[in-house]
């Protein structure tokens, strides 16, 4: 979208210009409605107004209303930007290494939301993007200088980095594959080989394999969820890497970070207790299943089915303790009527492997009682049963 948009078009936009004033009797918060329907003003702004608005619209899932009514951006840019949550994550950890007034490059900054972060953390920021518009972009929000370069560029300045490859391609599709990565894998790895007597951030898609990652440059692979859902791996390289293996878990304004080595033994494993535990997303991503168990000292329920079983609540912050109410082999009639028994009304269900459609047994196993219950429908081996629980403390 910003190659059809030519970069004069958005600066018009974003600088208000007086062919965007609304209508005679039009309510300043019509004006972009007002724009988009008015065949006076040029097609390229109204077009260009549109995307505004409808990034704007997307932008809000990822940070404050303040900041989301600020942000100039396209759809595509807004949906490969970081967080604000996770971007400032990030961004303590460049504090902490390099201490405040540091100079950090964001390759490929796209619209600059990690910029964002790294210049409100304190410290002095270059975007850099080969593509003219999103380094503008980037420019006017993060309120830093910016270069629309190719990142190999010697005007680049040296030093730490933050590098986010893209990971669509020109249509907008996203993609999952190493090589398919902008810059592709040998820039990548001249870019970290080139600067790895500081290091810094390589942001990839939470999905990548870990060794598909390390062969881009050795360093400490952190796996990051937010709010339970995962959103991004980081490869933190040279001085960043502090760790071999991490998993953090952002929700609201907190933030929990497991770390530890890579281990890919099989974790110990017990008979179904009292309480499961739900382990966040990011802590299995990153390996990390034995080291969950040790300081929880749960065992898992099975191997691969991402909870713990103990007598007590799991008492970690990246653990989602559940009371055990019954078990039984998954049968819908049954398993309604248990419900039932508990006086069940909404009830949440859980599922590996699309062992069930959660979205149809929902709606089928919801009750007339006022209780919010969870139904874990889980195939062990081959053993489809269901567990009915019901949350320890409020969901974060």
């Amino acid at each position: 979208m910003t190659a059809t948009i030519p970069l004069d078009v958005w600066k018009a936009i974003a600088a208000d210009t007086p062919m965007l004033a609304p209508s005679s009797g039009t309510a300043p918060t019509d004006k972009r409605r007002d724009v988009r329907m008015r065949t006076d003003v040029p097609l390229d702004i109204r077009r260009a107004v549109a995307e505004l608005a409808t990034a704007r619209q997307k932008a809000l899932r990822k940070w404050t209303h303040e900041h989301a009514a600020r942000i100039v951006g396209d759809r595509h840019g807004v949906e490969m930007a970081s967080s604000h949550a996770a971007a400032s994550h990030k961004a303590a950890r460049f504090v902490r290494v390099l201490g405040p007034n540091a100079q950090v490059v964001d390759l490929c900054c796209g619209i600059g939301g990690d910029a964002m972060a790294l210049v409100h953390a304190g410290l002095r920021v270059t975007a850099v993007d080969r593509d003219p518009v999103r380094a503008w972009m980037a420019e006017s929000n993060a309120r830093c200088p910016s270069l629309a370069c190719d990142v190999l560029d010697p005007s680049v300045p040296d030093g730490p980095f933050h590098l986010d490859p893209a990971r669509r391609d020109d249509s907008g599709k996203r993609s999952f594959f190493l090589d398919a990565l902008q810059p592709p894998p040998p820039v990548i790895r001249r870019i970290c080989a080139g600067r790895s007597r500081v290091g810094g951030a390589l942001k990839l898609g939470p999905g990548i394999g870990h060794d598909d990652a390390l062969s881009l440059s050795p360093g400490e692979l952190e796996f990051i969820s937010e709010r339970g859902t995962l959103t991004q791996c980081v490869l933190w390289t040279g001085r960043f890497a502090l760790a071999e293996r991490s998993a953090t878990l952002l929700d609201a304004h907190q933030s929990h970070t497991l770390s530890g080595e890579a281990d890919a033994s099989t974790p110990p494993t017990g008979p179904l207790a009292r309480f499961i535990s739900e382990i966040d997303a990011s802590i299995e991503r990153a390996g990390l299943l034995n080291r969950i168990c040790d300081q929880t000292r749960s065992p898992m329920l099975h191997p691969k089915l991402g909870l713990l079983t103990s007598d007590d609540p799991a008492a970690h912050p990246m653990c989602e303790p559940f009371e055990v109410l019954a078990e039984l082999p998954w049968n819908l009639k049954r398993c309604r009527a248990e419900l039932a028994r508990w006086n069940a009304g909404i009830v949440e269900v859980k599922t590996r492997g699309k062992v069930v459609d959660t979205d149809v047994v929902q709606k089928q196993l919801r009750g007339d009682g006022d209780a919010t219950l969870a139904a874990f429908i889980l195939r062990f081996d081959r053993a489809v049963r269901c567990i009915i629980a019901r949350r320890v403390k409020p969901h974060r």
